[in-house]
């Protein structure tokens, strides 16, 4: 069975949806622990690190236009992935459970900075997206038939295919 490449991104896509969904848990749990034993500054970085993570995985299940016009790094992968190297710098705490948070957390964000070098990768969209795209793609079978295993034959004959209806111009009468 061949799957195109389009399955194959969409599968890839849906996959980092999911990744971001469970870093963003972990940075919920890992901001409950350390406000639990922190001082006022922790408590309060805390809160913050608690209501971000909630509304970005609300924004990652998905895209709110008020996401979109105030926070458009969002849209790109190096946006994301500085993004999840401040949140790992918000949790970190000399806890282990929050060092390993912290360390998942930038090492994720840091593979976001490489997929923003990568031109061919699509932009990051919410998951609800990559999923209508998931169905639609399923649904319509567009696999690709696998590659002719010899070339065609060659002919003597030369093949003249008419011009593309957009170059054609009617006479324009004055």
């Amino acid at each position: 069975m061949h799957i195109s490449r389009a399955k194959v991104e969409n599968i890839i896509c849906l996959s980092i949806n999911a990744v971001n969904v469970v870093v963003y848990v972990l940075v919920f749990s890992a901001a409950i622990a350390k406000a639990t034993e922190g001082t006022l500054g922790e408590i309060i970085m805390s809160v913050y690190g608690i209501i971000m993570s909630i509304l970005l995985i609300a924004n990652e299940i998905k895209t709110f236009t008020v996401a979109q016009a105030y926070f458009g790094f969002l849209g790109f992968h190096a946006g994301r992935g500085l993004l999840f190297c401040f949140l790992g710098c918000l949790v970190m705490n000399p806890t282990p459970f929050n060092v390993i948070v912290s360390i998942i957390t930038c090492t994720v964000g840091l593979g976001y900075l490489i997929l923003s070098f990568l031109p061919q990768m699509p932009p990051p969209n919410a998951f609800c997206v990559h999923w209508q795209h998931h169905q639609d793609f399923w649904a319509e079978g567009l696999d690709l038939p696998p590659p002719p295993s010899a070339a065609p034959p060659m002919t003597n004959t030369i093949i003249v295919t008419p011009p593309h209806p957009s170059t054609w111009h009617p006479k324009v009468r004055y």
